[in-house]
């Protein structure tokens, strides 16, 4: 009893119920069962049995089956609950930037311009290409490659002629419009961004695409060198 204990509290840190715990461990040491039989080992009632297993399912733990007409669940291999993990890392990692912006700005230690269109994002992206610094950049998107189609082929000779490196990790979904360009570094991510984030010396930028691209630049060395430890958990992970 109190090893199953320590089992469930841990299976709850992980951001299942006490119920769906029970179910899952359950599951387990039966196999291909019934909500009903699930119930009877969990010893819980038979309607917290068959939703709990219905959430495990949702969050990809269980499986379902029907056998003579009647719904059986089976268990996933246990390695299938680090997936819970790996999908929180994800959504953390893409809030993280607006919740460093928050810290940073509450300080008023950073200089912050609002930028509209893109001709004004094309000005940053132009002197970020004139820089002795390593520009990196994350939440790559169709976007990004659509709406700078015209201009990103001067960016990248400027950019070369500079020997100014570039790393970046792009959305998969992007990866046809991508190609291939000298002094750069490239990785993908399976997630979908709705901004962009550029980091370049001690500026920061973030790309909003709109119908009218917003460019939130800030100048900050603190804010600039976390969201460099930032990209690098990103590129590690990716």
């Amino acid at each position: 009893k109190l090893i199953n204990n320590n089992m469930y509290e841990v299976l709850e840190s992980i951001g299942l119920s006490r119920n769906e715990s029970k179910s899952y461990l359950a599951l387990l040491e039966l196999g291909l069962s019934t909500s009903w039989c699930v119930a009877k080992q969990a010893s819980i009632d038979r309607a917290n049995a068959y939703y709990s297993l219905e959430r495990l399912n949702n969050k990809g733990l269980v499986s379902e089956v029907l056998k003579k007409g009647v719904k059986h669940f089976e268990a996933l291999e246990p390695k299938a609950l680090k997936n819970i993990l790996l999908q929180k890392e994800v959504a953390l990692n893409n809030i993280m930037p607006r919740l460093m912006l928050k810290k940073d700005l509450a300080k008023n230690k950073s200089e912050v311009q609002i930028h509209h269109g893109l001709k004004a994002l094309t000005s940053i992206l132009e002197y970020f290409s004139e820089s002795s610094n390593k520009i990196l950049q994350f939440g790559v998107s169709k976007d990004f490659f659509q709406k700078l189609k015209f201009f990103l082929h001067r960016f990248h000779d400027k950019r070369i002629s500079n020997n100014v490196e570039l790393q970046q990790i792009i959305d998969l979904e992007a990866k046809n419009l991508f190609q291939e360009q000298p002094l750069s570094k490239t990785r993908f991510s399976d997630t979908m961004s709705k901004t962009t984030t550029i980091i370049c010396d001690e500026d920061v930028v973030m790309i909003i695409w709109d119908s009218k691209p917003i460019s939130i630049q800030i100048k900050s060395k603190q804010l600039s060198d976390s969201y460099k430890e930032l990209f690098k958990l990103m590129w590690d992970y990716y």
